[in-house]
């Protein structure tokens, strides 16, 4: 019989979302922040954060890394609230009202 190794994956550490922002100038940027596509991609990636910091009880929640500049964002828990009613917002602007409904029980789960 061949010895197995089993191999358990450390469920309390998510990989943080690596980006690397390219710009020309700082119109660049700008436009960049200001695209629908760009601000669901970066409010969809933090609720991941925020959700997988809340179930696994941390204290923070490192959102990205902007490997080009050597930067990572990161949130405390006490700022969490504010960055899901953040989300919630797009998702209202969005219409997206089952996902509300799912970030309003998630708030309360926590108690933010």
């Amino acid at each position: 019989m061949e010895d197995k190794e089993i191999k358990i994956e450390d469920d309390s550490k998510r990989k943080v979302t690596h980006i690397e922002l390219v710009f020309g100038s700082q119109e660049d940027l700008i436009e960049l922040s200001a695209s629908h596509q760009f601000k669901s991609f970066i409010l969809e990636e933090s609720l991941k954060s925020i959700t997988h910091a809340l179930k696994s009880n941390l204290k923070k929640a490192e959102l990205f890394n902007i490997f080009n500049m050597s930067v990572i964002i990161e949130i405390k828990r006490s700022q969490f609230k504010v960055v899901l009613e953040k989300i919630n917002s797009l998702f209202l602007e969005d219409e997206e009202y089952e996902r509300c409904s799912e970030l309003q029980k998630l708030i309360k789960k926590y108690k933010l």
